[in-house]
């Protein structure tokens, strides 16, 4: 398929600062894993796999929450930033499907999951040909993140937002997704939610199986040894009873 920035794009302003999202997220009939068809899919399986653990609330033996790669390094940001624990339900879902799962030029080479385009006062990204601008670029994720904060603290205040519903309806308010219905809107962002809960019980059944099989029980290691083992038990039985 197409790379994502070859794509249509509705085009959304906020402010100064411009983004934009494909209509066509969410309908294509395959998995997150191979919409991003410029990132080999080992790499993108470990973005999926990581934002997947994240919302989902995965945590280590510790209780702290596992973040790992792009993922762990965008919530740092976003946390540093100001952001409660509870918009990142909504904030890491939206950024992973506007960036095609973390993959797409602006989040890989501009450190711009959001996909903000360049503006007056801040460098520029990578060319986008389907709309004939650039995105912006950040130094890094804690740069953006401090641009995203702010996009998402005025007008309606969309980091305010109580339930997915509640989030996308604060985005329409600030005419952040433009044309498109807040119908069509919400239902591909409950949709790459709901992709990600399925790709985090996934992955966590393939680890499981895959450390089941590398650490058989004893007796799948050993079965010359066991037999031998149970046929000494049962003569020593039959010793005993008689």
């Amino acid at each position: 398929m197409a790379h994502w920035l070859d794509t249509y794009y509705s085009r959304r302003t906020i402010g100064d600062a411009i983004t934009y999202s494909s209509p066509n997220y969410g309908k294509q009939k395959m998995s997150p894993v191979t919409q991003a068809s410029n990132a080999p899919i080992a790499e993108q399986q470990g973005k999926d796999a990581n934002t997947a653990a994240i919302t989902t609330g995965t945590r280590d033996k510790g209780g702290q929450l596992v973040l790992k790669g792009y993922a762990g390094d965008l919530y740092n940001a976003l946390q540093n930033a100001g952001f409660s624990e509870a918009f990142m339900n909504y904030a890491i879902p939206q950024l992973y499907m506007e960036s095609a799962g973390f993959s797409n030029g602006p989040a890989v080479k501009d450190n711009n999951p959001g996909n903000i385009i360049w503006y007056k006062g801040q460098d520029r990204g990578v060319w986008m040909p389907a709309n004939k601008t650039y995105a912006s670029h950040f130094k890094d994720l804690d740069a953006f993140a401090r641009v995203y904060y702010g996009l998402m603290n005025k007008g309606a205040v969309p980091a305010n937002a109580t339930s997915m519903e509640d989030f996308v309806h604060r985005l329409k308010l600030n005419n952040y997704f433009g044309k498109e219905s807040e119908a069509s809107y919400l239902s591909k962002l409950k949709g790459t939610a709901s992709r990600l809960n399925m790709l985090d019980k996934t992955y966590k059944a393939a680890t499981k199986k895959m450390m089941a099989d590398s650490h058989p029980p004893f007796w799948k290691q050993h079965p010359l040894l066991v037999g031998i083992l149970a046929t000494v038990g049962v003569i020593g039985v039959i010793k005993i009873v008689k």
